[in-house]
């Protein structure tokens, strides 16, 4: 993996990358130190996003541990039972998941947030996406399959996150928090591998960008054949 030094300072241009994800890691167990400080860091509430990301990446060797911490974090945090006070700011790690409960923002922000503090460069892409309701043949036109997603440059290339379906299948409207709940229990451990570092030939399955370049492919294909 490259070191430090020769991250770009200004993002470069949506480019295909020119190896796969099997080629940086091969199981997600070559990230459990990684994995584990992200648990470890979410189980308190930072009062700054300075401060969460000082926690968070202050010993990775890498972009990529940068970038698996911060989607780890993310994806470990139980929204459904955080107790949230009403008066948390809008600019703190707590205000932004509070706002992600209640609809006003949303995880692609809080990714693109964390990495900016973090030194990575990431975009969020929009799109439609293959989600909930989705059936072959259904036209894209309103916005009902509507998305977003992030693209982050690590290892020598963009590649994409998407931090809400790596979160996704254990997300249950049931789960109310009871006051005096243990912390751990606004922990969620289980996340999908899937959605960290996508491979473009994959992720097109799933999400189509409204801009072509940032399909990350060789060959772009349309709307139609998506």
């Amino acid at each position: 993996i490259d070191d430090v030094q020769s991250y770009p300072a200004q993002p470069p241009p949506p480019y295909p990358p020119n190896f796969n994800k099997i080629d940086i890691y091969k199981d997600p167990e070559e990230f459990a130190e990684v994995d584990q400080r992200a648990i470890t860091v979410a189980q308190e509430d930072q009062e700054t996003f300075t401060d969460l990301i000082r926690q968070l990446v202050g010993e990775c060797k890498s972009d990529v541990e940068k970038a698996r911490t911060i989607f780890r974090w993310i994806t470990v945090k139980n929204l459904n039972s955080i107790m949230f006070e009403e008066t948390q700011r809008g600019d703190t790690p707590m205000g932004l998941l509070r706002g992600i409960k209640f609809g006003t923002e949303s995880y692609h922000v809080l990714f693109k947030r964390l990495c900016s503090y973090a030194g990575l460069h990431c975009v969020v892409i929009k799109g439609y996406s293959k989600s909930a309701g989705y059936q072959p043949g259904v036209k894209f036109e309103d916005n009902r399959f509507r998305n977003s997603w992030n693209a982050v440059y690590v290892a020598g290339a963009w590649r994409f996150v998407q931090c809400n379906w790596g979160a996704r299948h254990l997300v249950n409207a049931k789960e109310v928090p009871k006051p005096g709940k243990a912390k751990s229990e606004s922990l969620r451990y289980e996340y999908d591998d899937h959605y960290f570092l996508t491979d473009p030939k994959e992720f097109i399955y799933e999400f189509f960008p409204l801009q072509p370049e940032w399909q990350l492919l060789k060959e772009p294909i349309t709307l139609d054949e998506f």
